[in-house]
């Protein structure tokens, strides 16, 4: 009865740990993003190269015609920051207001969102923490798409 009595006890403790394990790694693993993301100094270069480059690109450069490239970048930086639980907030304008009129097609956003992936992909940003990011920032789209998808001009 004795060995019965302790065994329970021995596999209740293994589950309430397993489940404290499981707990505090999920919690890391969320509060880690923006570590994984290379902190403040990797994010400011993951966001300086995706904007030089989407305003640079056929497939994008269209939809920064005109901006304040350099507000544009502090406030992507604020968002992922925000986003990543870096301890930052976002001082923007909600993503309809900032997108509406500018008709961005769900072909320039996924060529946003890739260009977001190969430039992770050469800061040495890990494949979970890349879609982590992704995941979070994937429901914007139906704040920021207005138009039907088109290809992008050769």
């Amino acid at each position: 009865m004795r060995s019965l009595v302790t065994s329970a006890r021995f596999a209740v403790c293994t589950v309430l740990c397993a489940t404290l394990v499981t707990t505090a790694c999920q919690a890391e693993t969320q509060g880690s993003l923006y570590a994984a993301l290379g902190g403040r100094s990797g994010v400011h270069a993951i966001v300086s190269d995706l904007i030089d480059r989407a305003t640079a690109s056929h497939s994008t450069a269209r939809s920064f015609d005109g901006a304040n490239i350099p507000r544009i970048k502090r406030l992507v930086e604020e968002q992922i920051c925000a986003l990543s639980n870096g301890g930052c907030e976002y001082t923007g304008d909600p993503m309809r207001d900032v997108h509406a009129g500018h008709e961005i097609s769900q072909s320039e956003f996924f060529a946003f969102a890739d260009m977001l992936d190969q430039i992770m992909v050469a800061h040495g940003v890990s494949l979970g923490a890349r879609n982590a990011l992704i995941a979070k920032l994937a429901p914007m789209a139906r704040d920021i798409v207005e138009a039907p998808r088109q290809s992008p001009a050769p």
